[in-house]
């Protein structure tokens, strides 16, 4: 993290401990959870607000319907037709998630996940998945499912509906 903190202006000191924060949106969320997951000890926090995550452990696992986002472009070794199955199934933050449950629990990372059920790219369906594999690893964390949100902008509800919409939560 030390060659991350002068380009971004990172400071754990700053905010009055030791271990940084990560926090990110779509891609930058999938990165955080990334990072987080893989060296829990350095972080104190992690939040991913509308991941892009394929909801699956190993690369056929995710259908045609998760995979909209890659025409968007991205590394082709992990977005894409041509890309690496065990290189994506080796960055995947829920894998990442089961290698190293323990080292997550034993830090006491902080982990906060949100997505919105409207999403045209599907995001909200690697977040439910994420959610569910870190139930079953015990791994405490907070989620939030927001009904009518589509990609980080309100829906419009159906008729009747109320336009706050609402939120499915799970905490850990």
């Amino acid at each position: 993290m030390g060659w991350l903190q002068p380009k971004h202006r990172l400071s754990a000191g700053a905010l009055g401990h030791s271990k940084q924060h990560g926090a990110g949106t779509s891609g930058g969320g999938y990165g955080a959870l990334k990072l987080a997951f893989t060296r829990p000890h350095l972080f104190a926090a992690v939040a991913a607000k509308q991941p892009m995550l394929e909801p699956g452990l190993r690369d056929a696992d995710v259908g045609p319907r998760n995979r909209l986002h890659h025409s968007a472009g991205g590394p082709p070794q992990l977005i894409g037709p041509a890309r690496d199955p065990a290189l994506w199934e080796s960055n995947n933050p829920a894998s990442r998630a089961r290698r190293n449950g323990q080292q997550i629990r034993d830090s006491a990372l902080a982990i906060y996940l949100d997505a919105g059920d409207r999403d045209f790219l599907n995001a909200h369906d690697g977040a439910e998945f994420l959610h569910r594999e870190l139930w079953t690893l015990d791994l405490s964390h907070e989620y939030h499912l927001v009904e009518w949100l589509q990609s980080g902008m309100q829906g419009k509800p159906p008729s009747g509906a109320s336009s706050a919409g609402s939120t499915r939560s799970a905490r850990l």
